[in-house]
């Protein structure tokens, strides 16, 4: 009897979200002492009796079995094809990634990489595609019937073959033309001493204004290649079908030589740095920090994963959203932790967004304080086991559906090597223990390491103030009349002033 991936995934979500959480007491000591004269037993004040710190027992974690057969193949030009069969689903998801983005753009070439995302994207518009742009990768996914998965794969092949012509070039230069959001800026600013991602590739575009159709062409060729690319499909087919298809489009394609990575450099940081973004109009506050953290497939990250658990919302718990680490916090701030893996730097982006109402300040100190707190203590057993589970659930959510299967194989393929390497962080989720938590909060989520940033909007300095940029005085238009200002009139010398009070 054969089991299909999907029902192994939705049974292990179900056991997950039924698994009774134990709680373990630690047992209390109280020191007692005989007073003199007397044979019964008087306890101590509470000020002189000994505090005990004892660590409630770690519980061994049981990891979900993630496992889906995967067939893998790579063509003469170099790329990488993987298949992920499955039968009791009635849709197919095409993942084609690509090793281009900003941290490939050298001096001269910053906004090409989002120049080329444009491209590619015009290249085979369609509704069902969904386009995920990182520093390190391009990545469309589309979702389709097994019917039109052949013209799927067609779409794919004439997008990354399309050439940019002059007319695309002066588009793309006009569409990229706008100065970055804001929360797209303070993403950027918070990794700007990351290397090598230490430009603004959103919105830049002074070399794309001076830069050829035959340059950006150039472009993409180096980069939008076969060689640098994986392809991967999920969902009913037939793999060798489908591999033969692969062949039939993409085979004719060729590749050119590959470039060199980056180097994967952690930057050399000792202390915080601070950006402050102010707004003339008003906008949502937002701070967030940035830490640049170890690469793909680094053994720590999957205790970054669980530390993650300790501070995101809880939108589906009863009561306050926020974490109990967290719970000082205002109910009208919302926060988000977000790892995104790289081939270079890893990032670790904590974000707050808060009202215009909210104390912003108020706000970090709860934040710093609760990262102090941890560092000093470290989590609780209690706190383990269930940012355990929530990470196992966010996991397996993540493979649940055909397109996030096709997304993470064709991803893991290029970040890592290895398309099925997420099959082992399960079992590295349950060896993560709270020293381990706590050793990555002291060393690499330390305030030396990490960048602040913050955008706030127009400066108000009074109260009064603020009532007037609130309500401005209207200006008189023309040709009205203005109110007659009252003039100073000149008394003649010797001359006695008149006064309104009554005479005696």
């Amino acid at each position: 009897m054969r089991i299909s991936p999907r029902v192994l995934v939705l049974f292990a979500l179900v056991w997950l979200l039924w698994a009774p959480v134990q709680s373990h007491a630690a047992p209390t000591s109280r020191s007692t002492e005989k007073s003199r004269g007397q044979g019964k037993k008087k306890s101590t004040p509470p000020r002189s009796a000994p505090i005990v710190h004892r660590a409630a027992p770690e519980r061994p974690h049981i990891p979900a079995t993630l496992s889906f057969p995967v067939v893998q193949h790579r063509l003469p030009s170099g790329m990488r094809v993987i298949l992920q069969p499955d039968s009791t689903t009635t849709a197919v998801a095409v993942s084609l990634a690509y090793r281009a983005g900003s941290s490939q753009e050298a001096e001269g070439e910053y906004g090409f990489s989002s120049a080329l995302r444009e491209h590619l994207r015009a290249a085979q518009p369609a509704a069902s595609t969904s386009v995920q742009y990182t520093p390190d990768l391009l990545q469309f996914t589309t979702v389709v019937l097994p019917s039109r998965l052949a013209n799927a794969l067609w779409r794919e092949a004439h997008r990354i073959h399309r050439p940019i012509r002059q007319t695309g070039a002066i588009a793309l230069r006009n569409h990229l033309d706008f100065p970055p959001s804001p929360s797209v800026r303070a993403q950027t600013l918070a990794f700007q001493g990351c290397s090598p991602y230490g430009h603004l590739a959103h919105g830049w575009t002074p070399d794309l204004q001076q830069a050829s159709a035959e340059y950006l062409d150039a472009y993409r060729r180096r980069w939008a290649q076969p060689a640098l690319a994986a392809l991967a499909v999920a969902g009913a087919f037939d793999p060798d079908a489908v591999l033969e298809q692969v062949q039939q489009y993409f085979a004719p394609i060729p590749s050119s030589a590959i470039p060199s990575d980056p180097p994967i450099v952690l930057p050399d940081q000792t202390n915080q740095r601070v950006d402050i973004d102010r707004f003339d109009t008003p906008v949502p506050q937002v701070f967030l920090y940035g830490w640049a953290v170890p690469p793909a497939g680094h053994a720590d990250l999957a205790a970054i994963r669980l530390l993650i658990e300790l501070f995101v919302d809880r939108p589906d718990t009863i009561g306050s959203r926020h974490s109990p680490r967290l719970a000082k916090l205002s109910t009208e701030a919302s926060v988000s932790m977000e790892l995104e893996e790289r081939k270079g730097p890893s990032w670790l982006t904590f974000r707050v967004d808060l009202p215009a109402n909210v104390d912003m300040d108020a706000t970090r100190k709860v934040v710093d304080d609760a990262f102090l707190d941890l560092v000093q203590h470290g989590p609780t057993q209690e706190e383990l086991d269930a940012g355990w589970r929530a990470a196992q659930r966010r996991l397996l959510r993540s493979v649940e559906r055909v397109e996030g299967r096709a997304s993470l194989l064709a991803r893991s393929a290029l970040l890592r090597d290895d398309a099925i390497e997420f099959f082992e962080q399960p079992a590295q989720l349950a060896a993560v223990r709270r020293e381990d938590v706590q050793r990555v909060a002291r060393q690499i989520l330390s305030p030396i390491r990490r960048n602040l940033v913050e955008i706030r909007g127009p400066r108000i300095d009074s109260p009064k103030k603020a009532e007037q940029i609130q309500k401005p005085n209207p200006l008189p238009s023309h040709g009205s009349k203005q109110p007659a200002s009252k003039k100073k009139q000149p008394t003649k010398q010797g001359a006695p002033r008149r006064s309104n009070k009554p005479s005696r």
